[in-house]
């Protein structure tokens, strides 16, 4: 209900600026919080499909006291992909008027 209520406030609004930019703060938002939240599970994952214990030996985590962040700039840079296809389909979907009612 506060979803479809939300959507339909920002859809009565005058500025489609405003609602472009919106879709993608949210929709970016989202991702960076997926990516950072799921990062260290991926990490874990591989290396136990690798053979490989889920943590990695003591002097491999003295030397880098970051590693379960491993990959974490690739797949921040891959969420702007979806964030620009979803503030287009947005607008594509004001364009053609099929803003809820």
């Amino acid at each position: 209900a506060f979803f479809s209520a939300r959507m339909a406030e920002s859809f009565d609004s005058d500025s489609d600026y405003w609602h472009g930019a919106e879709t993608f703060v949210a929709t970016a938002a989202a991702g960076v919080a997926n990516v950072l939240v799921t990062n260290p599970l991926w990490i874990a994952v591989t290396r136990l499909q690798g053979g490989l214990s889920a943590l990695p030996a003591v002097a491999d985590r003295r030397s880098r006291p970051c590693w379960p962040c491993a990959g974490v700039i690739p797949n921040l840079i891959l969420i702007l992909f979806p964030a620009l296809r979803q503030t287009i389909y947005d607008a594509l979907l004001r364009l053609a008027g099929a803003a809820p009612e």
